[in-house]
């Protein structure tokens, strides 16, 4: 029996390693993938929770000086950025690396802090918003002056 060990033929032990890189090939292009979506989405989530912040500070100077516009234009970009943030952070990549060992704490740290973000944003700013008398040109001419 010769080209056979152990009852299998030689070429036969040979394709097996190929298979066995090729896997390992797949699987370490699936994880540089993965890796990569959640990089790229975490990032753009901390811009939108930066902007979220810069605009907070933005409205709170508005709401300060009375100027209705420009809060209503502030609240309405928290809103969408927080949504955003939510968004980027809540496909089943993060919440499969929530759950990871090493890497699983600040993963649900970002999303816990995209969530609350969004949910003050939804919860809050918008019947904040709403109650806001509409901004008419005699107010904004009192104010100026």
């Amino acid at each position: 029996m010769t080209g056979t060990r152990y009852g299998r033929p030689d070429s036969a032990r040979r394709r097996q390693p190929r298979w066995l890189l090729a896997g390992m090939a797949a699987n370490t292009l699936v994880t540089l993938v993965g890796t990569g979506w959640l990089v790229m989405t975490g990032h753009a989530a901390q811009a939108d929770l930066i902007q979220v912040h810069d605009a907070a500070s933005r409205l709170h100077t508005d709401l300060l000086v009375c100027d209705l516009q420009d809060a209503a234009g502030e609240s309405a970009l928290i809103q969408r950025r927080t949504a955003s943030a939510r968004r980027s952070t809540s496909d089943f990549l993060w919440n499969a690396a929530a759950r990871m060992p090493l890497v699983g704490h600040p993963v649900r740290t970002l999303q816990g802090a995209a969530v609350a973000a969004d949910e003050l944003a939804r919860t809050v700013l918008l019947p904040l918003t709403d109650a806001l008398p509409a901004p008419s040109s005699s107010a904004s001419a009192q104010v100026g002056s």
